[in-house]
């Protein structure tokens, strides 16, 4: 019915031997025209389209108004547009449906509605249906995910109009709070549905799931300090809403800005627009610890350690601030991380210059408990082997507590001489794994979502997946997009990323990320073999 599914470009898989699919031969008509080109549909050359308003149909005038506008999601319809409406959504349980639906650039108010009837009544949803269809929804509701964002030059006009008015943080409140958007998926998905079920599909199989929030397009804005309060605190609850999103779109490597932008960077660091909205709030923070640092503990004190993507490392940073925390308080907050949170590496620059500036200030005792701690190292992991364990381990804990000893953070002579111990068992020891441990070469954060395609590692030597993985990881500064081709790599050819994956553990490496992608991206049924 769609020509625009008819119509689409071909599109392929990966690897050698790639399946390529082609919707003209699956699902063409004899009168549909091929091939056509840009400039004619441009000029409105089309095929034939059932899905939109034809000659034959009727034409409700109620829609045709300045005003006495209809409800929204209850407006009129052609008799014929409304039929395929309700057939549509009696066919809500079927994850092509919901291909479709990202395909659109925009979905009619009353097909919305009425998906959201049938997402509230519906008894053979599943769960993981429901949540799919209203990330779905919630992209297509707004607005902005349909034209151009301007409004934050809009905004600074309002500024300089009439400054920050109530009227103002109302409207800046609106819109900064994050969206959600959903564009094409990659690979054969780009134009074939799936097959695969509710349960079985991934996010994506039917499109690409990203978070974007506010862009201030480099352009400066000045907050008084009158409005200074109000105006963190609406950017504070974006950041809990952008966590939201991100837990909902199931992303789960994902990297923010540095708190410390000009400390122990490796040459150039390079920030894009999109990554101003921490940032921009890690300065407005600093303005607020300076002014009201009781306020500012107010604030950081509610922040949680277990929000993995901004709160863990903010709260962090917030700690290092004398004047907002004593250092009793964040002696005893840092001895009750969890392991997680203590051995986290996106926030290993925080936790270690919150240590080494703040060290003296700390009791004999705490101080003790601390590098105890720190020494003892992190837990197991599930992809770590009973025999690699107490070397990774002593590795990980060697870095952190030797990178204290070198900034001047005393440690008492038996923990010293156990630190000693420790690292003449690590072959080929060097300072300067330490000290890199908090060196950074730029960061990213913007646009978020996920990328699969492993084109580059499937041509590559198996000695190089990993490093051009990284590479990959690490290159993608103009989008928030979270690029994953190792676990595009581990879908299309397991064989290759565990091979690549077991030559580094040769070397003695063992890269989190890319082991929790081959526990949890492999196919269910892949052979054991």
């Amino acid at each position: 019915m769609d020509a625009n599914v008819r119509s689409a470009e071909k599109s392929s898989g990966y690897g050698s031997e790639r399946e390529i699919f082609d919707p003209v031969i699956h699902y063409g008509i004899d009168d549909d025209l091929i091939d056509i080109s840009e400039n004619e549909r441009r000029q409105g050359v089309n095929n034939d389209n059932i899905l939109v308003w034809r000659e034959e149909d009727d034409n409700p005038h109620d829609s045709h108004r300045l005003g006495g506008r209809q409800v929204e999601g209850l407006e009129s319809t052609p008799k014929r547009l409304g039929h395929l409406i309700s057939w549509i959504c009696k066919s809500i349980n079927s994850p092509v449906l919901a291909w479709w639906a990202v395909r659109q650039n925009g979905l009619h108010p009353r097909l919305l509605h009425q998906i959201q009837w049938h997402l509230r009544h519906s008894k053979h949803l599943t769960e993981r249906a429901r949540h799919l269809w209203r990330l779905i929804v919630e992209h297509h509701q707004d607005p902005r995910n349909h034209r151009w964002n301007g409004e934050w030059f809009d905004f600074k006009k309002l500024i300089d109009a009439e400054g920050w008015t109530p009227n103002a943080l109302r409207e800046f409140r609106r819109f900064a709070t994050p969206k959600l958007q959903i564009s094409l998926p990659s690979g054969l998905g780009k134009s074939m549905p799936p097959s695969a079920s509710w349960e079985e599909i991934d996010y994506d199989d039917l499109g690409r799931f990203e978070v974007a929030f506010l862009d201030r397009h480099n352009e400066e804005l000045q907050v008084p300090d009158s409005q200074l309060s109000q105006v963190f605190g609406i950017l504070e609850q974006q950041l809990t809403v952008v966590s939201s999103l991100l837990e909902d779109v199931d992303v789960k490597f994902f990297d923010t800005p540095t708190c410390y932008p000009g400390r122990d960077i490796g040459g150039r660091e390079r920030v894009t627009s999109t990554a101003e909205p921490m940032i921009w709030f890690v300065q407005l923070f600093d303005r607020m610890a300076s002014i009201w640092p009781e306020i500012a503990r107010a604030h950081a004190t509610i922040w949680s350690m277990d929000d993995q993507f901004f709160f863990r490392k903010l709260k962090l940073y917030a700690f290092s601030k004398v004047d907002v925390f004593d250092a009793d308080h964040v002696a005893q907050t840092v001895l009750g991380l969890s392991q997680e949170a203590l051995w986290d590496t996106d926030v290993v620059r925080e936790l270690l210059f919150l240590l080494t500036d703040r060290w003296a200030q700390f009791s004999n005792d705490d101080q003790r408990r601390i590098a105890e701690r720190i020494i003892a190292g992190p837990d197991q992991q599930p992809h770590w082997s009973d025999e690699e364990f107490h070397e990774t381990r002593d590795r990980i804990a060697a870095k952190y507590a030797r990178y204290l000893e070198i900034q001047g953070c005393n440690l008492d002579c038996d923990l010293s001489q156990r630190l000693k111990e420790i690292i003449g068992g690590i072959p080929e020891w060097s300072d300067g794994w330490a000290t890199s441990t908090v060196t950074i070469h730029g960061s990213r954060v913007g646009w978020v979502g996920t990328d699969e395609t492993p084109d580059k590692l499937m041509s590559a030597p198996v000695n190089e997946v990993i490093s051009k993985a990284k590479e990959d990881h690490q290159r993608d500064f103009d989008s928030f997009t979270d690029k994953r081709p190792f676990a595009g790599l581990v879908k299309t050819n397991p064989r290759k990323a565990l091979s690549a994956l077991t030559l580094e553990g040769k070397r003695g490496e063992y890269p989190t990320a890319f082991w929790n992608s081959m526990i949890s991206d492999i196919p269910a049924d892949i052979p054991p073999e």
